[in-house]
């Protein structure tokens, strides 16, 4: 949809140990504006737009699994 600002964080760079960003499976994203309601709003096209998708959720760095509010740094999506 337009007018909803995001940057790529990440393809392969970073500590992402067995990870599908190294198999060109994975991207982190982040909303220029970070915040939990920008956040929640990227995950949420982000899960429109890859519905088989096995994973899009609201990380920490290092992979650890958020509800997308404080803290918060990037939107994992894996496609299969």
């Amino acid at each position: 949809r337009a007018g909803f600002n995001f940057q790529v964080t990440s393809i392969a760079t970073g500590s992402h140990a067995s990870s599908a960003h190294y198999a060109g499976k994975a991207v982190d994203l982040a909303p220029v504006v970070r915040t939990s309601t920008n956040f929640i709003t990227l995950r949420d096209r982000m899960r429109e737009l890859n519905p088989s998708s096995p994973r899009v959720q609201c990380e920490y760095n290092r992979g650890t699994i958020t509800g997308c509010g404080s803290g918060t740094t990037h939107v994992h999506v894996s496609y299969p």
